[in-house]
């Protein structure tokens, strides 16, 4: 097994962190089934430390494993049937429950995923290259960014790379995916790394295509009751553990239809639910994030240190702290970022306010990313929780 050193590990290539060796699973549509996500669990604390993390492009991240130990939850993992799939696209969460979102969607989703992985010179993408089919509907991924798009758009579908999209037919969009993800090997461009050049792309891959500016979006809320019978738990940081995942399994057998949504909101999704799911769903989840109105929602931070080697701060512990000033605050008001390093791994957007750690103490940057110049340097975190607070005040809004 090898041991990848830098930013995309694999089932078969983990990545040093300060925790141990970690490794990533990417299941198939967006979902685990109940029975696999139990194994996985069973699995992650029996070789590793139990630490199971949902990242922003709906995968699974597990932790704390030695070189042994990576070797054998890898081999569980492929008997378990969650070989990792370079290829996946992410999908709509909710695509065969939500009316309103386009019906093909599945089916569009294993194709593209077919037509990629049946290309043997596709075999070189980056892990991190990110395909995404978005059935739109009750919960759009209109804020989800990917390296190629595929976007419902009535009855045809939006295909959107680098900043630049044409309309196509579902019967026609895998293979212009596959033309595309060519064309970006071709010219060497690197996963979300060339926003401006989409029409480059479009014309290697043999299609014309417009030039277009993203629109910012929200993106949904995905925690607590949901459209189409599902039903949201929040994992700020993204983070859960062995023992939750087999809970969450066990009630998607009881109550759901036997399977966990995933999504890139750091929120794991119940669905195929019956009207009476709901209270029984919160009594077995008491302590859990099942409030759309938390304000841990409205906080992103990696795990920090010592799970991470580059964090010098423990911004997971201290995004939780830190959270409790933001109730007094109106909706929508201040946004969190709390970083273990300048990389900013877990929000690489802009943000309101976003503590950066370095050496054990937090910098404060302003309407910016983890790598901007910092307004503050040097704050413990007590003295972050009161600039915060004092921004959550009437006047400092007036």
């Amino acid at each position: 097994m090898t041991v990848s050193r830098g930013w995309c590990p694999t089932l078969s290539t983990p990545m040093s962190s300060g925790d141990g060796l970690l490794l990533r699973i990417r299941p198939a549509l967006s979902r685990l089934d109940a029975t696999v996500a139990r194994r996985l669990a069973a699995a992650a604390a029996r070789h590793g430390n139990g630490v199971i993390e949902l990242t922003t492009r709906g995968n699974l991240q597990v932790r704390g494993f030695s070189d042994v130990s990576a070797a054998a939850f890898a081999d569980e993992m492929e008997a378990a049937g969650l070989s990792w799939r370079r290829h996946a696209p992410m999908v709509s969460p909710l695509a065969d429950g939500d009316p309103a979102c386009a019906p093909e969607t599945l089916g569009l989703a294993v194709a593209v995923e077919a037509a990629l992985a049946d290309d043997p010179a596709l075999d070189g993408l980056a892990p991190k290259f990110a395909v995404l089919v978005d059935g739109d509907g009750q919960m759009p991924m209109a804020s989800v960014a990917a390296d190629i798009a595929l976007r419902a758009a009535g009855q045809d579908w939006r295909i959107e790379a680098g900043g630049a999209a044409t309309l196509c037919g579902a019967d026609a969009a895998s293979e212009m995916v596959r033309r595309l993800a060519r064309a970006a090997l071709a010219l060497g461009i690197r996963p979300q790394g060339a926003p401006g050049c989409g029409e480059a792309l479009f014309q290697a891959a043999g299609w014309p295509a417009r030039a277009f500016e993203p629109m910012p979006a929200p993106p949904p809320v995905a925690v607590g009751r949901l459209p189409a019978r599902a039903f949201g738990i929040g994992l700020p940081p993204g983070q859960l553990d062995a023992a939750l995942l087999t809970r969450l399994a066990e009630l998607a057998e009881g109550l759901g239809d036997g399977t966990l949504r995933l999504t890139p909101w750091r929120a794991l999704l119940l669905a195929g639910l019956s009207d009476q799911a709901e209270p029984a769903l919160r009594r077995a989840l008491t302590g859990q994030l099942t409030d759309p109105d938390d304000p841990r929602l409205r906080v992103a931070s990696c795990i920090g240190g010592p799970g991470c080697a580059s964090g010098s701060v423990p911004a997971a512990a201290d995004a939780r702290l830190l959270a409790a000033v933001l109730p007094a605050m109106p909706p929508g008001g201040l946004a969190l970022h709390v970083s273990g390093c300048a990389k900013g791994c877990a929000h690489p957007e802009p943000a309101a306010v976003t503590l950066v750690g370095r050496d054990g103490l937090y910098d404060l940057v302003e309407h910016g990313r983890a790598g901007d110049t910092p307004v503050r340097r040097g704050l413990m975190v007590e003295a972050a929780a009161a600039l915060l607070q004092a921004a959550a005040r009437p006047e400092a809004r007036a």
